[in-house]
């Protein structure tokens, strides 16, 4: 998989996120988000085994990000579905797991709660 097929395999996964309703995009990390929002940070990358000039694996986590309010449980519940369905459905890659967490603010703006989600591509 080379440098250009890993960017190639990025936007792939946001068009397939921008096909889910009332969600917007954000591909990278530490730009400014509206919740609700799906951020696609960079990808882990593997060798191997053996020599390889190009990667053979990667992996990308896909932040699912909501306001927070009482709601953010059951909007986070509502959004998990369509996205991996979304993920699994218009990508090559799987989705191995959707873990809750908190997607970190900076400045003025809060932690939020979140979603991430790890698509595996081989």
């Amino acid at each position: 998989m080379s440098t250009a097929e890993v960017k190639a395999v990025g936007e792939q996964i946001a068009e397939a996120l921008r096909t889910v309703p009332d969600l917007r995009v954000v591909v990278g990390l530490g730009r400014p988000i509206a919740p609700p929002v799906a951020v696609v940070g960079p990808p882990r990358l593997e060798w191997g085994p053996g020599f390889c000039e190009a990667p053979t694996a990667a992996r990308w986590l896909v932040y699912l990000v909501v306001p927070l309010s009482e709601f953010a449980t059951g909007q986070l519940m509502e959004l998990v579905g369509p996205v991996v369905t979304a993920l699994n459905g218009y990508t090559e890659g799987v989705v191995t797991t959707a873990t809750p967490g908190i997607y970190p603010g900076s400045g003025e703006r809060a932690d939020l709660p979140a979603y991430e989600i790890a698509l595996e591509w081989s």
